[in-house]
């Protein structure tokens, strides 16, 4: 049986090359053919290119920071074009380079090489089964800023057996992270991480089974044949990192006084400065490593491989948790009972002697469980996907997106985004069911929930409000009116936003209300802000305008739903009209939303409508269904939400289907709550005391706004900016 193996094999780093000879040795042990996918795509050909080419290097980073501020961007692209010419001039990374590139054609075998996910796709290597793991494969930082499809195995032809094994997503994945990786595990038959992560599971609706590393597949002795017999004299400490931080040095100072006569090698690649007396190793491969633990006294590490293999050799070791990927490092040494090595534990001690008969046999146990789960795999007699139970507590998930408009161009001028909402409340009143939404207040300071029943009274419903909505009609709660419908028999289309909805679950859960006939539906929420802002502002506008509001469109579009307009009409006929962005009242739906919307619990897999409705962000001007006046995005959760779509009246309504994975990536408010600014509590007091356009001027963050301002008009005059 042929076997692949995916991983990253090429790049120039110890535990990322052992870990992939490892497996393949583990797999050639058990009777199997095993080959590593030479995949070497363009973004990691650029960071670990013996030969760096500076702009496409410093690009990297820049797109690396994304999240930052244009200059912090700058100077990021700088450091990395002044480190590239740097490392150039040096030749180590040359040097490093060929000593790996030695030891894979000596010891790994390897596929025809592909550069790209396309070519895999278009000429997939021969395989009866194909394993991606070990190592941070699903760790987007050490990727391109994303997830890599191949690295879910999506390519080869359905009869291909697809698996991860122990897999690290290097730390705790954000809500945008665990939405996206439902989808992409699709195609695999089984799913194996090597650490435990909380919501995984719940994010791929199955089964996920923790596994050991490859290293600790193996014993001391099965690495014999591939050790170098390069040793280093003497005793001597030997420390190997990937990040110079005052607690690996406190910890060296610490190990140092244990071991006086010891001399310290510092065998890390360039990113660890010691201050202490020491000697360098930089050019060596992973023979070399090998030997250098095997044959130190103790070893200072913040590398998960330099802590397996000190564990391997049965090494006195202290390992230093990383700075932002400790998870994988505290999990292992948790598992085996060798906290007391973990710097920085209460448990920690280096007087504790180890006793290395109880790891050996955590090792075995746990090594028992991750064979069963490879020959289970291989062998088939572990259910495929198809077959596999629901894993933690039902809830639906996202495993496709569509997108859609309105066909009448006049229609989707008064709407908001595409008309999804529009079209699900016509819909439901065809089928003489009930439509609960939100509508403004007559004086338009405010807004309210509303009840529609007859297709005229859907009008008041569109349209965004950007409001918290007086949830009573008639001294009512909505969500109580929505329950006695049900019980009536009638359908109810519920229209709100995330926690609205949490709340009408909540309600109709204790009335034991009819949820069969309930279609819920939120949308994606930036985060609803306070209550007073809509009213300050239309008390403003007003008084500039001596007139009364006579209209109000948060969302109005003149040609192009990428740059809407919040647009006032007054009663004796003038007209406000500005991107919303620009005005006072955006500023404070930007920074000052309620307080529960920075830490909502309804974001990501805390979703618990059946369809979430959004803008069809990222979708290119070319694709299919893409209309300038807007598109709207649709989440179905439930098979409740996809019948419902699919029943749209196509000829008013124009559904497609559109890749899941970039939809959610152009919202990351369906995942991910909004960040609170630092001075939103001042801005609110002076709100209270100066008003709201002061507060807006006076607010540390107008300079920020102001700049944004600058930034979303210089794109739309040069589209080039926006990749800035």
């Amino acid at each position: 049986m042929k076997v692949g193996v995916l991983t990253f094999h090429f790049v120039p780093n110890q535990g990322a090359v052992l870990q992939c000879w490892a497996m393949q040795k583990f797999l050639e042990g058990r009777g199997y053919d095993a080959r590593v996918v030479d995949y070497r795509p363009a973004y990691h050909a650029v960071r670990y290119a013996p030969f760096k080419n500076p702009f496409a290097y410093a690009r990297w980073f820049f797109r690396k920071y994304g999240r930052k501020s244009l200059s912090a961007r700058l100077r990021a692209f700088a450091r990395a074009f002044l480190r590239a010419l740097a490392l150039n001039a040096g030749g180590t990374d040359r040097r490093v380079a060929a000593a790996f590139r030695a030891f894979s054609r000596r010891h790994l075998r390897l596929t025809e090489p592909y550069l790209s996910l396309a070519a895999l796709r278009r000429n997939p290597p021969p395989l009866d089964a194909c394993l991606v793991g070990s190592d941070q494969l699903w760790n987007p930082e050490l990727l391109d800023q994303d997830f890599d499809p191949a690295y879910f195995l999506d390519f080869g032809p359905d009869s291909l057996v697809r698996f991860s094994y122990a897999v690290s997503l290097g730390k705790s994945p954000s809500n945008l992270q665990l939405c996206q990786l439902g989808p992409l595990c699709q195609r695999l038959d089984a799913v194996s991480l090597r650490e435990a992560v909380p919501g995984v599971e719940e994010a791929l609706g199955r089964p996920v089974h923790v596994c050991l590393d490859p290293t600790l597949l193996l014993d001391a002795a099965d690495y014999a044949d591939v050790e170098s017999r390069e040793r280093i004299e003497d005793d001597y400490i030997f420390v190997y990192g990937f990040e110079t931080t005052p607690e690996i040095e406190t910890a060296l100072a610490e190990v140092r006084r244990r071991h006086p006569s010891c001399r310290v090698v510092n065998g890390s690649p360039h990113r660890v400065k010691l201050r202490c007396p020491h000697e360098s190793r930089r050019v060596y491969g992973p023979d070399a490593f090998l030997s250098f633990v095997k044959h130190a006294r103790c070893v200072v590490t913040n590398s998960f491989h330099a802590t397996a293999f000190s564990v391997i050799y049965q090494k006195d070791f202290v390992t230093v948790p990383h700075s932002t990927r400790a998870l994988r490092m505290t999990n292992l040494l948790g598992s085996l009972g060798l906290a007391s090595r973990l710097w920085g534990q209460e448990a920690f001690s280096l007087d504790a002697p180890v006793d290395w008969t109880e790891v050996r046999a955590r090792i075995l146990e746990l090594r028992q469980s991750s064979v069963a789960y490879l020959k289970a795999v291989l062998d088939g007699t572990l259910p495929r996907r198809e077959q596999e139970e629901k894993a933690g507590d039902g809830s639906p998930r996202i495993l496709r997106a569509f997108a859609g408009s309105l066909k009448d161009a006049d229609a989707l001028k008064d709407v908001a985004s595409g008309g999804a909402a529009t079209a699900l409340a016509e819909q439901a009143i065809r089928d003489g069911g009930v439509v609960f939404g939100v509508a403004f207040a007559p004086d338009f300071r405010s807004a309210e929930y509303a009840m529609a029943e007859i297709p005229g009274d859907l009008e008041k419903l569109k349209g965004s409000k950007y409001a918290v909505p007086n949830r009573k009609i008639g001294g009512k709660w909505v969500y109580e009116l929505a329950c006695e419908k049900l019980e009536e028999g009638r359908k109810v289309l519920f229209f709100g936003l995330p926690c609205d909805i949490g709340i009408l679950m909540t309600w109709v859960e204790k009335r034991k209300s009819p949820r069969q006939n309930l279609l819920a539906v939120d949308l994606i929420c930036h985060g609803a802000p306070s209550d007073k802002a809509l009213k300050r502002f239309v008390d403003g506008l007003e008084r500039d305008y001596r007139s009364r509001v006579a209209s109000l469109d948060f969302r109005h579009v003149k040609s192009d739903w990428n740059d809407p307009r919040l647009r006032v009409v007054f009663e004796n006929g003038r007209e406000f009209s500005r991107p919303i962005y620009e005005t006072d009242f955006g500023f404070a739906f930007k920074f000052d939303a309620m307080d529960a919307c920075y830490h909502c619990r309804f974001k990501g897999l805390g979703h618990v409508a059946d369809i979430t409705i959004g803008d069809c962000w990222g979708l290119p001007r070319k694709a299919r269904g893409y209309n300038p006046l807007g598109v709207s995005l649709l989440l179905p959760r439930t098979d409740r939400g996809l019948a419902a779509m699919e029943k749209l009246n196509s000829a008013r309504f124009g559904l497609f289907e559109t890749d899941l994975l970039s939809a959610l990536r152009h919202n990351p408010f369906y995942a991910e709550s909004a960040r609170e600014p630092s001075f939103r509590k001042k801005f609110e007091a002076d709100c209270e005391t100066k008003g709201l356009r002061r507060a807006v001027q006076e607010s540390p963050g107008c300079k920020l706004f102001r700049r944004a301002i600058w930034k979303k008009r210089l794109s739309r005059w040069f589209p080039a900016m926006k990749a800035f």
